[in-house]
């Protein structure tokens, strides 16, 4: 009877144990997923930011050709007419031609913001997957802490109930 007591004993304590280091693993896989998720989230933002600045170059350059086209048709059409370029005829064309450079500068922020936007996002997400990994890997930490715990509390519950018998 005391060797299949000592066997219980000692089979319950290697249960406990690796209970604990199963869900130590657990909790690795759950940290090397979410550092896998950060690091996609993180270069799916690049690939935006990427996508947005490529973008923003073809816009601003056809935006640029319109703003030309658009000049040249007015300047055409008032030398048709016979108007001079001098005086409010010229200053309406600066005036456009600056408020066509000014819409374009502002396109080009907002799409400059939307990069910075992005890639912080793309930041922050390294950032958060980073975190749950080691939230993660703590918790499997005390996950096997406790596996080591429960067995040592099995070993210890088992000698004193033996010393009993």
């Amino acid at each position: 009877m005391p060797i299949l007591f000592l066997v219980m004993m000692a089979m319950s304590a290697a249960m406990a144990v690796k209970a604990g280091q199963d869900q130590k693993k657990a909790y690795q896989s759950a940290a090397d997923q979410a550092q896998a998720n950060a690091l996609y989230n993180s270069q799916l933002a690049q690939q935006q930011a990427d996508d947005e600045r490529t973008t923003r170059a073809a816009k601003e350059a056809e935006e640029m050709r319109a703003n030309r086209r658009r000049r040249a048709v007015i300047e055409g059409l008032y030398a048709k007419s016979g108007v001079l370029l001098e005086g409010t005829p010229g200053a309406m064309l600066t005036e456009q031609a600056t408020v066509d450079a000014e819409n374009v500068q502002n396109n080009t922020l907002q799409s400059l913001r939307k990069r910075q936007y992005l890639i912080r996002q793309g930041q922050f997400s390294l950032l958060e997957g980073d975190m749950q990994a080691t939230a993660y890997r703590e918790q499997g930490k005390a996950a096997a802490m406790q596996g080591f715990a429960g067995g040592a509390s099995s070993l210890a519950g088992g000698f004193m109930s033996y010393k009993k018998v």
